[in-house]
């Protein structure tokens, strides 16, 4: 059988890319802070955890490919968990889809390969971290000195512009929790569903078209809907179907009022799509060298 991914060495780091849609999983020049740019940071999960009214939050994903997005989202939430212990928000569900899942081997070839850029570049993640202000000594200090107006707050198209800080969602000096969690996964591959004690999580394979369909009916067993889009399927150039107006629509349907999403491009029709379906669309800064991404509400 072929391998799902294969390597390419061509700039001169080993970078994991499909067979199938010949595109990146990820770039190997901080995967891990662009994971935490786009997706954390752009649906506002801490401040979000905090606010949030209820004992679940859930998030749904197009494309679980590495499961990098997944990793990171879990160890933000137990970030979240370890300053609010007694906090109402106690369980995380989330939900993936992959057409194309990788192999158990795969899947530990790609974290050691993380984990070898983890610490090739520690060193300026670490100073990055010092020469930010963290928000951690406001957002994460005991829940009294929160404003009580948080929760009741609305978010709007202009509050899911947060600036970027990095050590705000994740210990950057903390690789080994990370791996610690990848090396969790990956034990249990395979399953049909994966429950790391207050994280749930579901991930279909099978192509993107049948995701709504198996996401109405978890979602319609627990009453909720999806609090946080991380809309994340290779490029939309290369494949379209995780992009289209449909599949949108039937996101937008499954998605609690005030719920977000984020993605990390702005490609003109993506942009329609996602506006003709009903959600509330900004732009703001991509990670790097990207010069635009896109955010949203369900308003």
């Amino acid at each position: 059988m072929d391998s799902t991914i294969v390597w390419d060495e061509s700039a001169g780091d080993k970078t994991p890319r499909s067979r199938y849609f010949d595109d990146v999983y990820f770039n190997s020049d901080g995967a891990i802070a662009e994971t935490i740019y786009v997706f954390i940071e752009g649906n506002q999960l801490l401040k979000r955890f905090i606010a949030h009214p209820r004992d679940t939050f859930v998030v749904a994903e197009t494309g679980f490919g590495s499961g990098l997005n997944f990793l990171l989202l879990w160890q933000t939430f137990r970030h979240f968990k370890r300053h609010y212990p007694q906090h109402k928000l106690q369980k995380l569900q989330f939900y993936s889809v992959e057409k194309y899942p990788l192999s158990t081997q795969e899947m530990g070839e790609i974290y050691a390969q993380l984990h070898h850029w983890q610490v090739t570049h520690q060193p300026r993640l670490l100073q990055a971290a010092r020469d930010q202000s963290t928000m951690l000594q406001s957002i994460m200090s005991p829940p009294t000195v929160i404003q009580p107006t948080l929760s009741q707050q609305a978010i709007t198209p202009q509050s899911i512009t947060p600036q970027p800080i990095l050590s705000d969602y994740v210990d950057v000096d903390d690789d080994d929790e990370l791996m610690l969690l990848a090396n969790q996964l990956q034990q249990h591959w395979g399953a049909a569903c994966y429950q790391f004690d207050n994280v749930e999580a579901k991930i279909l394979v099978a192509d993107v078209v049948d995701f709504p369909a198996f996401l109405a009916e978890n979602l319609a067993q627990s009453g909720l809907g999806v609090d946080a889009w991380f809309f994340d399927g290779f490029s939309p150039q290369k494949n379209p179907a995780m992009w289209s107006a449909e599949l949108f629509a039937n996101c937008y349907h499954l998605t609690q009022p005030q719920g977000t999403f984020a993605t990390f491009t702005a490609a003109g029709f993506v942009r329609r799509n996602l506006q003709h379906a009903g959600f509330c669309v900004n732009k703001r800064k991509g990670y790097g060298v990207k010069r635009e991404m896109l955010v949203g509400i369900k308003a």
